[in-house]
């Protein structure tokens, strides 16, 4: 099942706003959203630039961007602008065309009133990256963690190459299943996942075990215990389910109704979608999308 990247931006732009990130208050005002302090929210004005793809008409003055769920800001006609920001936590910045698609995006980590926030292409392939249920987070340790890898990775790079292509020439594509913009952003998230799974390639980036450990429980990326080979296998009937426990938080339960047909239930218990598929040989019997049961970013 593809997911649509405009469905990523959503969710991250949902994931930034006030009440979320606790205790700051967001309402409407005459000209314009009205921010509270309070905690886990605390605006500071910081200083960005819109750059877009070399070929594109697009004109930056024309674009709108957006800071976690409510404040805005317009560049002018050299991509400049100036925003409020929540300098305590991670948040989206996206800069939308007129007609509201995503256009650019960068993920801005507890930035200061020093803070410069580009938004090009290489940022948008950074923050794709990061919107992967199997990335991303909201703690600030975390999230620059896991910008670390993606930031070193050359998949990133070829990701920010197609990405200039395609925007050059349709600013809406990331709200369209785009097949080389969707091959190209899952070949990043493979390549993230398998960096994670390394150890060897975690420990280039100069991070102690303690922050790895701290991501991979927030995704609950963490393995269960070894069982014995007699509990490996269950058979129902004439159904054999190998291996019979949880394994990365994936159960499947099977109901004899007779000797040949059964109702199987497979549920998800870790931070991440899955796509699940009940096959003979090569016929597909069964398909579900499972969508996590737990935060995805907390």
């Amino acid at each position: 099942m593809k997911t649509r990247l405009v469905t990523r931006v959503v969710f991250v732009t949902l994931l930034s706003t006030c009440a979320l990130f606790g205790g700051g208050q967001c309402g409407p005002g005459p000209n314009g959203p009205v921010k509270t302090s309070g905690d886990g929210y605390s605006p500071v004005a910081a200083n960005g630039s819109v750059e877009t793809p070399s070929g594109s008409s697009m004109d930056p003055s024309s674009l709108t961007v957006t800071a976690g769920a409510l404040a805005q800001a317009k560049p002018d006609n050299l991509g400049r602008f100036r925003i409020d920001a929540n300098r305590l936590t991670t948040q989206l910045l996206s800069a939308r065309t007129p007609a509201g698609d995503p256009y650019l995006m960068a993920i801005a980590i507890t930035p200061s009133a020093e803070a410069s926030l580009p938004l090009d292409t290489r940022t948008t392939a950074e923050a794709l990256i990061f919107l992967s249920p199997a990335a991303v987070v909201s703690d600030p340790s975390l999230s620059n963690f896991v910008m670390t890898i993606i930031e070193s990775m050359a998949e990133t790079q070829q990701l920010a190459q197609v990405l200039s292509s395609k925007l050059a020439s349709d600013p809406g594509v990331l709200s369209k299943d785009d097949p080389a913009v969707q091959e190209a952003v899952t070949r990043a998230v493979t390549r993230f996942v398998s960096k994670i799974d390394s150890a060897a390639e975690v420990t280039e980036f100069g991070r102690t075990d303690t922050v790895v450990s701290a991501f991979l429980a927030a995704k609950h990326w963490s393995e269960p215990a070894e069982v014995s080979s007699q509990q490996q296998q269950v058979q129902i009937e004439n159904l054999i389910i190998t291996p019979s426990t949880s394994q990365s938080g994936i159960t499947l339960v099977a109901t004899a109704i007779d000797a040949n047909n059964y109702k199987i239930k497979v549920s998800n218990s870790k931070k991440r979608y899955v796509d699940a598929y009940l096959d003979e040989g090569t016929t597909t019997l069964g398909h579900a999308f499972l969508q996590s049961r737990k935060s995805l970013v907390s």
